[in-house]
């Protein structure tokens, strides 16, 4: 029981902040109560480090043992407890940066519903059975979709987010199918088990609710939830796939096959880290982000290494939210941006370090180049994004000058913590020379951009002629056209749900019943439906 108990704190929390809500009770009382709460789990999810494995088991409740594992399993372990207490430090660091956006914070409700959200995501990390992964993306992405359509007014973005829940359902019945093409193998689908001929349906289906398709998150407006409740609802998201990727040694491929699934995958890791660095901000570069080191986290997993991919997903979930929840800015706070790309950079002896082994292969030069450039991309974007004008800290009330810092050194700290603390054997050199480049060039780069290039007229220029065609890439890359594919084809079948509605409706439809019911047992006794 131990195991659940972070996420009954979870849900005794978001029980507490609904229940200030409705006594109306000052939003700084409420925001202090979410904050030493959500601080309590971090500390008790520390702590919980010396005491896994720890197991909770809900065995016998499903009846298709022979098919895969019946239990429902939740475990904590090596590789579960990192991605666990960096979404703590996440929901932390969420509720604590609001201090500066408590006027933007359209209510309470809505740290009640990160914690929820938190709640669903523990579970995620902690399943260890075939069939809890499905039922946890299943309820992650219901709770997902309520959200966001809660929460969204416009007519388009409903429909990106009904298109978007769909191809995350998609994803959910390719794991399906995965399972049942394993057991007509002869080989169920099990932790620790995979075929290769099972493998491809697992990482289509990772790639689907990692992000690949749909490319972007339904919130393409700048809102304070987007900055709280949206990158929660992500991060969440993406945690649910990442435990997938541990769980599941994707491995065993041919040589063909292997060879077809790097190359895409370093284009797409390539394209990504591209459109990160060219985005306008860092929200709307987050989904390019996401992409980036998903792609390097499959990249890895199809190389076999799975502390690779739980060095990319902490990159991920770690450095990539302080980028995030990075909205009041000063001189002062630029070290938190600096200190977390340290921390992704993979130098020796830092968080990131295991994630070279992942991506640089001896005798794979093309793919090890396009690796450093995607990693190196990544940084460039990240100073570019971190040092972009925008609100000041010291707009923003005294007292938050103290906590909104705390939080977003919260998630630098847990992820030097996790790779101090970790029994996997994080602690290494690593790629001394891909970690160097990658993270050495980037800075040069930006200090001649910040220095020459940004007031000079061939600059400009060249961003004139450059520009047109990077309105079409993003036109390609960005999948608008597949989302407007999949809407217009969800319009089609409504049309002939209602067409069909209509006649069985009207004045004849007691005939059409009678006609298709006669149809209907023509066929039994013909035996054609036997």
């Amino acid at each position: 029981m131990l195991t659940l108990l972070p996420i009954l704190i979870n849900l005794l929390a978001a029980g507490v902040i609904f229940l200030f809500s409705r006594l109306k009770t000052n939003i700084g009382r409420a925001w202090l109560g979410a904050a030493i709460f959500s601080m309590l789990n971090w500390g008790l999810i520390l702590a919980l480090r010396w005491f896994y494995p720890l197991q909770f088991q809900i065995a016998e409740w499903f009846p298709f043992g022979e098919v895969y594992q019946q239990s429902l399993f939740f475990q904590l372990d090596s590789y579960s407890w990192p991605l666990m207490i960096a979404l703590c430090a996440v929901q932390t660091a969420v509720i604590i940066t609001d201090s500066s956006r408590l006027d933007e914070i359209p209510s309470v409700n809505v740290w009640s519903g990160v914690f929820l959200v938190y709640a669903v995501g523990f579970l995620a990390v902690l399943s260890n059975s075939i069939i809890t992964f499905m039922l946890i993306w299943a309820l992650v992405d219901l709770i997902e979709f309520l959200v966001l359509v809660k929460t969204t007014s416009q007519k388009e973005l409903t429909n990106e987010i009904v298109v978007s829940f769909s191809v995350k359902t998609l994803g959910l019945m390719l794991l399906i199918l995965g399972l049942l093409v394993s057991f007509n193998f002869g080989i169920p689908l099990q932790i620790g088990q995979l075929d290769n001929q099972v493998g491809i349906f697992v990482l289509i289906a990772v790639g689907l609710r990692m992000g690949v398709i749909p490319f972007n998150l339904p919130f393409v407006r700048g809102s304070s939830v987007r900055r709280g409740l949206g990158n929660a609802i992500r991060m969440i998201s993406v945690s649910s796939s990442l435990i997938v990727l541990l769980r599941l040694s994707v491995v065993g491929f041919l040589e063909p096959t292997l060879s077809i699934l790097l190359t895409l995958t370093s284009i797409g890791i390539l394209f990504g880290s591209i459109m990160w660095f060219n985005s306008s901000n860092e929200l709307e570069g987050r989904p390019y982000w996401i992409i980036t080191l998903a792609g390097l986290a499959i990249y890895s997993s199809i190389q076999g290494e799975q502390l690779a991919v739980l060095s990319w997903s902490l990159v991920l979930i770690l450095s990539g939210s302080v980028i995030f929840l990075y909205s009041a800015r000063g001189r002062k706070l630029s070290v938190l941006p600096l200190l977390a790309i340290i921390g992704m950079s993979g130098l020796p002896f830092t968080p990131g370090v295991a994630g070279w082994e992942g991506v640089i292969v001896s005798g794979e030069l093309i793919r090890n180049i396009i690796a450093i450039l995607s990693v190196a991309f990544l940084i460039l974007g990240y100073l570019q994004h971190a040092n972009q004008p925008t609100v000041l800290l010291t707009q923003k009330e005294k007292w938050s000058w103290l906590t909104y810092p705390l939080g977003l050194s919260l998630l630098n700290i847990t992820h030097w913590v996790i790779f101090l603390l970790s029994d996997l054997g994080l602690l290494m050199q690593g790629m001394i020379l891909a970690s160097a480049i990658a993270f050495v060039i980037p800075l040069i780069i930006y200090f001649l951009i910040t220095r020459y290039m940004r007031a000079s007229y061939y600059s400009e220029y060249f961003q004139d002629v450059l520009r047109p065609f990077g309105r079409i890439f993003i036109r390609i890359v960005s999948l608008r056209w597949l989302y407007q594919l999949i809407w217009s084809f969800l319009i089609f079948v409504q049309k002939i749900v209602n067409i069909l509605a209509n006649i069985l409706e009207g004045q004849g439809g007691i005939i059409w019943v009678v006609v298709f019911l006669i149809m209907l047992i023509t066929l039994i006794t013909s035996g054609d439906l036997i």
